[in-house]
């Protein structure tokens, strides 16, 4: 079965929350999406912590 993940991030508060998550799914997958909103402190805290900000 493809199990798809996909987190949307609204801000800094839910980044720190889901960063643990994001990366124990990507130790069992491919692909983990997660997707935000153009918020500059949540931008700068998710190159801070390592989740890429497109």
């Amino acid at each position: 079965m493809d199990v798809r993940i996909w987190i949307d991030i609204l801000t800094p508060k839910q980044a720190l929350f889901f960063k643990p998550l994001i990366i124990e799914e990507l130790e069992k997958r491919d692909v983990v999406l997660s997707t935000s909103r153009l918020y500059k402190e949540l931008n700068q805290l998710a190159e801070k912590i390592v989740l890429k900000a497109s």
